[in-house]
């Protein structure tokens, strides 16, 4: 697996984008920016949404290293209910029709 500082910046380069201008887009200091491709600390979901339109790929693109997050990470319950959201938002439904089901293999 590929860790997310090395997706971002690859992702980056591949559009021709400074980390400046990515943060911008993002609606983040540059700094912040900075520590995801340096590996200090990781992007939480709604972050990572952000970041996936800035850097026009999708958060799946972005997400290569998902299998790290463990069950007691802070950010699980985080992408679970953005999940939610979003698939509510795409099927025109309200967000607690959306019953998730997540298997690892």
């Amino acid at each position: 697996m590929t860790d997310i500082k090395d997706t971002l910046r690859a992702a980056r380069l591949a559009v021709g984008k400074t980390q400046e201008a990515v943060a911008i887009e993002a609606g983040m200091h540059v700094t912040q920016y900075n520590g995801y491709e340096r590996g200090r600390s990781r992007p939480a979901f709604p972050t990572l949404e952000r970041l996936a339109v800035a850097l026009k790929t999708t958060v799946a693109a972005l997400s290569s290293d998902i299998g790290q997050i463990s069950a007691d990470d802070s950010n699980v319950q985080e992408m679970v209910d953005a999940l939610r959201k979003a698939v509510a938002s795409a099927l025109g439904v309200p967000a607690t029709r959306i019953t998730l089901s997540i298997g690892l293999d």
